[in-house]
């Protein structure tokens, strides 16, 4: 796949303010991040003397957010680096570093994803309060923490960084409304919210051209196995 099969995939999918739009790319060892730190574990498993490469990083929690009053599951858009490089070397640059590569050949949108809102544990204050600032800053709705009601948690990326991620979910409605929401400026977040209606959720989440996270699927299928029902007989009450 070359760069001309790289537009042509995005082609219709870019935004109107074209806010996830990128250039001068370039890249650099990572030696002070304050989200991640990179490591090799050695050990012995019975006879065997082993090493395995690994990540440190923060826990995260995450949120599916059912809009009463839209109808709609609500999730967040945003341009992720990382999607982005490893979609552009695998696919389109297979084989070469990444210091080799003419990055202006490949439009923001190759790494753009949905995702729920979601955010890393960073703070002293329960998960869900970390979820309910998340909530507001990502989406712009103020919603009282008895909304927010734990499906359950599982480990992510278990062969690179196992860090936890906890996985809520919430009805919003109008009235919770406050401000646009698109993320915090000063953490370099832009984002965009999406209502995908709930008779089309099940379809999204599958169509392999959405670029998603495994925690977006298993929230969304938890939500037809437990949730879709009552709301749809709650549209055909008179």
């Amino acid at each position: 796949m070359d760069s001309q099969s790289a537009e042509a995939e995005v082609n219709g999918k870019m935004t109107s303010a074209n806010k996830f739009r990128i250039d001068t790319v370039s890249f650099e060892p990572m030696v002070d991040s304050i989200y991640l730190r990179a490591g090799r574990m050695r050990y012995n498993q019975g006879s065997r003397k082993r090493a395995w490469d690994l990540m440190f990083s923060h826990a995260s929690v995450a949120c599916l957010l059912f809009h009463v009053d839209k109808r709609s599951l609500v999730f967040v858009k945003q341009f992720r680096p990382a999607v982005y490089a490893n979609r552009v070397i695998n696919e389109f640059e297979s084989g070469k570093l990444a210091s080799d590569i003419d990055w202006s050949k490949y439009p923001s949108e190759l790494g753009v994803t949905h995702e729920l809102c979601a955010g890393i544990v960073d703070k002293s204050k329960s998960l869900v309060e970390i979820m309910h600032e998340e909530i507001l800053e990502e989406c712009g709705y103020n919603c009282p923490l008895e909304n927010i009601c734990k499906i359950t948690s599982f480990r992510c990326d278990v062969g690179t960084a196992g860090a936890l991620q906890t996985i809520y979910f919430a009805e919003i409605d109008d009235a919770m409304r406050v401000n646009e929401g698109g993320g915090n400026p000063l953490e370099d977040e832009t984002i965009d919210v999406v209502y995908i209606p709930m008779e089309q959720g099940q379809q999204f989440a599958m169509d392999e051209t959405v670029l998603r996270p495994p925690g977006f699927m298993f929230a969304v299928t938890w939500f037809y196995a437990n949730k879709y029902a009552k709301y749809r007989d709650q549209a055909s009450s008179p």
